[in-house]
């Protein structure tokens, strides 16, 4: 595509010359003749127009292709990393996963799409651009090695002076927008959650304003970064009218005859004309990757946990179903993260099969940190739980076949009764029979 282009911009001049007086392409441009372009044929402005056409129709199927390429790799890669991240938050052990509000986790299930459309397409796009340039760039030193300078120092000032006073604002943006979204996905996940207790104790107000404030600094943020990524769109219209009119200004004094100027001219302004664009999108995508780098640094921090978490051995399906016969804690001590004393602390208990047992205490003694452990949602710091005299990690989910949990807070998805009943079973293997 790079080459197409060069084509396309290359193929600018001689068409031009040929428009303004034919005698000028056979003195300048004989060489295309090398290249089976007929500059003798009295139908070679037909020609010449038929070739630039189909060149620059090429290219655009091209181009079209390329971002279908692009954007089918970004949202294949945003697919995996929500796949991945879901399935972390899901094994990820129950006390670090206790240890954040569970909005953070929604938050970040939807960060992958700035990620994605934000960070890594403009990663391939600027990489993309800038090969398209630096072809167009080449080809333009053998044409005008001074003119070419000129749109380098214009275009090189302003993304250095573009980059020099945003840079900071753009990252301070990002680090913004990731504190403000995190804090009202919490406010409305709790508000929700908890209508019946917010609406008895007249507390509306309270996380009404909390989102209002969150909302507002959002997107004031968002706006401010919004209108800092269009600058860069009309400031290069300006540099650009700016670049063709100092060309005319440079000719004319140096004396060049117009027929000699206007294909250069037409050339370079061409060139002008798809390069700034592409300084856009280099501009641009260097502000959206700046701006995604809070995003960056949270996914990356879920997903490199989430190699240390064993997944297959979690969700590890079971052939046949033992009987139960008992389920033991033997010499059980147990400390939440960041507490100076134990919570459990070397309890030994055994229920047999055919036991009832009641558990007893005041709040904060421990119950349900004991049946978290039952559960085998936590991991204890020192002794043993065993299941029929098996270590409970060797058959967990053997173990789960025999539990039936009935919470305080009772989980309901919304959908059908049937498939609340019959949770996580396909709709075709459920036994209506059975419910």
């Amino acid at each position: 595509m790079s080459f197409l282009e060069v084509l396309g911009i290359g193929l600018i001049a001689p068409y031009a010359a040929l428009i303004i007086n034919p005698n000028i392409l056979i003195e300048k441009y004989s060489f295309l003749e090398e290249f089976g372009v007929p500059i003798y044929s009295d139908n070679i402005l037909l020609f010449m127009s038929i070739l630039l056409v189909s060149l620059f129709v090429t290219k655009t199927i091209g181009l079209s292709l390329i971002n279908w390429v692009i954007f089918s790799f970004c949202y294949e890669r945003q697919i995996k990393i929500r796949a991945k991240l879901m399935k972390s938050y899901q094994i990820m052990p129950y006390i670090k996963y206790t240890e954040r509000n569970s909005a953070e986790y929604i938050y970040n299930m939807n960060a992958v799409a700035t990620f994605t459309q934000g960070v890594l397409v403009s990663i391939l796009r600027i990489v993309t651009e800038m090969i398209v340039g630096l072809f167009i760039f080449v080809f333009l030193v053998f044409q005008d090695a001074f003119v070419l300078f000129m749109l380098v120092f214009l275009l090189g000032s302003f993304i250095f002076l573009y980059d020099f006073i945003f840079q900071k604002r753009i990252k301070k943006y990002g680090h913004l927008v990731n504190t403000y979204s995190t804090k009202m996905f919490k406010n409305i996940n709790e508000s929700v959650h908890g209508l019946k207790e917010v609406r008895i104790l007249g507390k509306e107000k309270y996380f009404y304003d909390k989102v209002l404030s969150n909302a507002t600094g959002l997107s004031k943020t968002m706006k401010l970064k919004d209108f800092i990524s269009s600058v860069p769109r009309y400031f290069l219209e300006l540099i650009m009218i700016f670049f063709v009119v100092l060309l005319v200004v440079l000719y004319s004094y140096q004396g060049k005859a117009l027929e000699l100027v206007v294909p250069i001219l037409t050339m370079f302004s061409i060139a002008a004309i798809r390069l700034f664009p592409s300084v856009n999108q280099i501009v641009s995508g260097i502000s959206h990757i700046r701006f995604g780098r809070p995003v960056v640094a949270l996914l990356y921090k879920d997903l490199k946990a989430s190699n240390y978490y064993n997944f297959d051995q979690k969700i590890n399906s079971i052939d046949e179903i033992s009987i139960f016969k008992s389920i033991e804690l033997r010499n059980v001590s147990f400390a939440y993260p960041n507490r100076d004393y134990k919570v459990i602390d070397n309890l030994t208990i055994k229920v047999k099969k055919g036991d009832s047992v009641g558990i007893i205490g005041p709040s904060g003694s421990g119950k349900t940190t004991l049946l978290d452990i039952l559960l085998g949602l936590i991991e204890v710091d020192q002794g043993k739980v065993l299941f029929n005299n098996d270590d409970l990690n060797n058959c967990y989910s053997e173990w789960k076949s025999h539990v039936a949990y009935i919470p305080q807070n009772i989980f309901i998805i919304d959908d059908t009764v049937t498939r609340n009943i019959a949770l996580g079973v396909p709709d075709d293997l459920v036994d209506h029979t059975m419910l």
